[in-house]
């Protein structure tokens, strides 16, 4: 009970601090970011050690006849209700707008510049099956290739892929960065 309790505070600690991280005006406390930072990753790495503590304590209480499946699965489904219940009090406290209303495109994304600087676009590249562009979840799209004409050819980072998608009016529960996209379709970073 008293290391639930702990685990609790510390789940706890890491929403709130991380909340502070980035809004620190909810929090009403006015901390350095470097001490901010500093005290979630302390509390983070406190909830680890405490979990692994509940685990290690469950392990023992196992092999002198306990079940240790009941005992995980408690600690595991009551860090899960914790966790819920943290997301939305941050969601709400935090005033974050998980659906977002529609936004019309100011202008078409063919009509972006064909010339950036040394970068040049060399080829449109076809529509996507189908297929890719139900799970990509918009016909808001381009691809495009462009050289950099101030690198030699044959030189790595002398050509580059651009692919721009337009979302808007739909549930954005998750940040969506590059890095995730990219894999998923099979690509790798350079440097």
């Amino acid at each position: 009970m008293g290391l639930g309790l702990v685990m609790a505070g510390l789940l706890g600690a890491v929403y709130a601090l991380g909340l502070g991280s980035i809004r620190p005006d909810l929090l009403g406390i006015d901390m350095a970011p470097a001490l901010t930072k500093s005290l979630l990753v302390a509390s983070a790495v406190g909830l680890v050690v405490v979990v692994g503590v509940m685990i290690f304590r469950g392990r023992r209480l196992a092999i002198q006849g306990l079940l240790l499946q009941p005992f995980t699965l408690a600690v595991c489904a009551g860090m899960l209700v914790v966790a819920a219940g943290g997301l939305n009090g941050m969601v709400k406290a935090s005033r974050m707008v998980l659906f977002k209303q529609e936004v019309p495109m100011r202008a078409p994304l063919f009509s972006l510049a064909e010339r950036a600087g040394t970068w040049v676009m060399e080829e449109e590249l076809p529509a996507l099956p189908e297929e890719q562009v139900q799970t990509l979840g918009t016909r808001h799209y381009i691809r495009r290739l462009y050289r950099d004409k101030a690198v030699p050819s044959d030189q790595p980072g002398s050509m580059a892929l651009l692919h721009i998608a337009y979302y808007t009016g739909t549930p954005d529960t998750v940040p969506h960065v590059p890095e995730r996209c990219f894999c998923r379709w099979g690509a790798f970073a350079l440097g």
